[in-house]
């Protein structure tokens, strides 16, 4: 979003403060704290800004990071097993 402050001033959103929120202002890292015990706020200088906002949950990449470790250990079974059934048997010797 584009902010105008006139003077130093905080910006308050109408959004839950959870960690895991990060903001910046410019492009440049800011801190995010709560404001009034719910809302999340973040301190703006004067002048015309450029402000984002972007969740970024420890638990969401504790999750991808478990989901793709599965997927990666499930196909390679598959392909092991596939790998496996296909396999030329060896003639035995009598």
């Amino acid at each position: 979003m584009r902010v105008t402050a006139e003077s130093p001033s905080v910006l308050v959103v109408s959004q839950i403060y959870y960690p895991g929120w990060a903001a910046s202002v410019d492009e440049r890292s800011v801190d995010v704290f709560p404001a009034d015990f719910a809302l999340t706020a973040i301190e703006v200088p004067e002048g015309q800004h450029d402000v984002r906002f972007e969740f970024q949950s420890p638990s969401f990449r504790i999750g991808l990071l478990i989901s793709a470790v599965t997927a990666a250990v499930l196909i390679g079974l598959a392909l092991d097993s596939r790998r496996s059934r296909f396999k030329p048997s060896e003639p035995s010797s009598a």
